[in-house]
């Protein structure tokens, strides 16, 4: 988890490390912008899709990312960075309060160089602390691993922190229950059920893995 400075995204960004900073600005200079919104979700999947390909994974449908976004509503953000008017790197997680967790995010390969996620997720953070966030949670990791902190080396360049926490995680049979899970035990309690609004039936999230795991402070 990396701290913000509700308010003042100015605080956090001159907190980075020169490197860092200068890591933000190269897409940026290299012509990359960032949007957000609802309407980012059709890109943001075209970009997820594609990764997961890339990665050999089996991908979740467009539908759940649908209906994630109509049941979550202004809690769930979707951003991508364009370049050239295409999109190249996306990205998508909640607002839990005065938390926010990067859940998923993707770049296309062939723009590595221009490294357009560093752009991303400085934009997710900027956001975050202008909307009076005040922890972001950069992703998932176990301590002692021989992975950085997260999916990604992103949050260990940012500067974050382990920090151990329940998880949510959505369950793979059908059902759209989700509980809680003891990072420790393993042991899990039903939280809730998350249900398809046009059918009345629990979602299916096969294949949602630990990608669906939201730390919960």
């Amino acid at each position: 988890v990396l701290d913000l400075a509700p308010g003042s995204p100015e605080v956090v960004w001159e907190r980075f490390k020169p490197k860092v900073r200068s890591q933000v600005r190269r897409p940026r200079k290299g012509g990359v912008t960032v949007r957000f919104g609802a309407d980012q979700l059709k890109p943001f999947y075209q970009v997820f899709a594609h990764h997961m390909r890339d990665l050999g994974t089996p991908v979740l449908s467009r539908h759940v990312f649908e209906l994630i976004a109509e049941v979550f509503g202004e809690e769930v953000w979707f951003g991508c960075a364009y370049l050239a008017g295409a999109p190249v790197a996306s990205a998508a997680g909640f607002r839990w309060g005065s938390m926010f967790e990067m859940t998923w995010a993707s770049a296309l390969k062939r723009y590595k160089a221009i490294a357009p996620n560093m752009l991303l997720y400085w934009s997710f953070m900027e956001r975050g602390a202008s909307e009076g966030v005040s922890v972001f949670n950069v992703g998932r990791g176990t301590p002692g691993s021989g992975t950085p902190i997260g999916a990604t080396v992103y949050p260990k360049r940012f500067g974050g922190a382990f920090q151990e926490a329940e998880l949510f995680g959505f369950t793979h049979d059908g059902t759209g229950h989700v509980v809680t899970i003891h990072t420790t035990t393993g042991a899990s309690l039903l939280f809730g059920t998350f249900k398809d609004p046009s059918t009345n039936t629990g979602i299916s999230f096969a294949g949602a893995g630990v990608s669906s795991l939201v730390v919960i402070l």
